[in-house]
């Protein structure tokens, strides 16, 4: 297994998100020359908390959730007091019900219908009975689900929602996505937790969370603040531009600096900006092939429309997730729930509603007020809200970087950008956006820190990849 004997003497790191700051702060920390390249005017990332008029806004739902107390150790012992735990509140939003998150057969008889319970039942029935005669398959989204809870259970919950979510049919995006997303294994088991409640949350479900007072983003801020304070450097509103490679290392990096171009040289590069734009950047150019699969993977843009509200809530639900496609948001974030900080009083709330996209698409390219009346319009029609002058300002921020598509055949494509990148012994590239992997936070931190040990401690650079590939689902 690769370990590193390379001179470290200077590090650059791509990216201020939480990936690349947790490596930044503990090689800073280490008394290590750090300067992390990060292309926003802030630090976090997708992990930012961004603040306008007295109210806190985090991108989406990024609440801390993990059963891996070795991590929340780390972060509880870098904020203090300010990190915290809470509970859950979030549910279905499902033809103006409100149904458990994740879902429980139980609550579904109870609020939905005795005749839709009966057929979910039914058809899940007839499907493992088919199974007993015929190889069923599972090679992508639908016929995975399909074969685990029925056709009537997917088309309510599973099929309409991830449709909705990627843009995409469910049949053509990989079996991946299923295996790490879907809480319970199947609807027997679902069955059998209505009559057997468990004696506690699901293998890979926690109702618990961490949060900070101030917004998630607080945990990126503090994270910086370290680096700049042990002699390392965040070099904010600076975009990497170019990836220089000479000898088969990485011997450069060029930023934009203003008006000009900055070549800074390291001895180290940490990449988690976005793999395929990585592999474009590096010149002399990458293999004709690996630019190939970039050009195949995509990633998902949100358009994430911000309100205020002036009015108590809209809902006790901290979020709602809304899987009908008459709703132009996919899910609902109301952050007092959070923190009442996030809110400049208790009698005002805010909103975060995230509206997926690809760059560059229809709803991309949507003028702010279309998407903002065809928000409202979803909002009064679910009858999340009644009168449309409680709101007092709204804004979008769009980030076109936030989930990487797991389309039937991806895997293939990133497989060969990753051998690519990883056979360059000074390059080490990891995270969501970083290696084209959906994990969570806390495998981001988690990544971070053990990237810092490999520099540090010559410790297996393969563990910082295997890190979050387990099967689990946090929501």
């Amino acid at each position: 297994m690769s370990k590193t004997s390379e001179s470290t003497d200077r590090i650059l790191v791509l990216g201020g998100g939480l990936a690349g700051l947790s490596a930044g702060m503990k090689l800073s920390e280490a008394g290590k020359s750090v300067e992390v390249l990060e292309k926003e005017d802030i630090p976090g990332g997708l992990s930012a908390t961004i603040e306008k008029n007295g109210y806190l806004f985090d991108y989406g739902g990024h609440r801390f959730i993990t059963k891996r107390q070795d991590i929340i150790d780390q972060v509880q012992k870098l904020m203090g007091s300010e990190f915290r735990p809470g509970m859950r509140k979030t549910q279905y939003l499902l033809w103006g019900k409100r149904l458990n998150y994740p879902l429980e057969v139980g609550n579904l008889v109870k609020t939905v219908s005795p005749a839709v319970s009966f057929r979910c039942i039914s058809d899940y029935m007839w499907i493992r009975l088919k199974g007993k005669f015929v190889n069923l398959p599972e090679d992508n989204f639908e016929a995975w689900v399909v074969k685990r809870f029925g056709k009537h259970l997917y088309d309510i919950f599973f099929g309409q929602y991830t449709q909705k979510m990627w843009g995409l049919p469910p049949s053509n995006i990989s079996r991946d996505w299923a295996a790490q997303r879907i809480s319970i294994l199947n609807l027997g088991d679902a069955v059998r937790q209505m009559f057997f409640p468990p004696k506690e949350d699901p293998r890979t479900y926690t109702r618990q969370y961490y949060y900070c007072d101030d917004g998630i983003g607080r945990i990126s801020e503090r994270m910086a603040e370290v680096i700049n304070n042990t002699g390392g450097r965040v070099r904010y509103s600076s975009p990497v531009k170019q990836v220089h490679v000479a000898d088969g290392r990485v011997e450069a990096i060029t930023v934009a600096n203003g008006d000009d171009d900055l070549k800074l040289h390291c001895d180290l590069a940490i990449s988690t900006i976005p793999l395929t734009d990585l592999v474009k950047m590096i010149t002399p150019a990458a293999p004709a092939d690996v630019l190939a699969s970039a050009n195949k993977l995509r990633y998902r843009a949100v358009a994430f429309l911000f309100m205020t509200l002036d009015q108590e809530k809209i809902s006790d639900n901290d979020a709602l997730y809304v899987p009908e496609p008459r709703y132009v948001f996919f899910r609902i974030e109301q952050y007092k729930f959070w923190s009442m900080k996030m809110v400049p009083s208790p009698d005002k709330t805010s909103l975060c509603l995230e509206i997926s996209c690809f760059k560059d698409d229809d709803v991309w390219n949507s003028p702010d007020e279309v998407l903002y009346k065809r928000s409202i319009e979803g909002l009064k029609h679910s009858g999340l809200l009644q009168d449309e002058s409680v709101v007092t300002d709204y804004f979008i921020h769009r980030r076109d970087y936030v989930y990487p598509v797991f389309e039937l055949g991806y895997s293939e494509h990133a497989v060969k950008i990753r051998n690519y990148v990883d056979s360059i012994p000074n390059l080490i590239c990891y995270g969501r956006q970083g290696y084209y992997q959906y994990i969570h936070m806390h495998h981001v931190i988690a990544k971070g820190f053990q990237a810092a040990d490999h520099v540090l401690t010559g410790s297996d650079r393969s563990l910082i990849q295997t890190l979050g590939t387990e099967e689990e689902y946090f929501g």
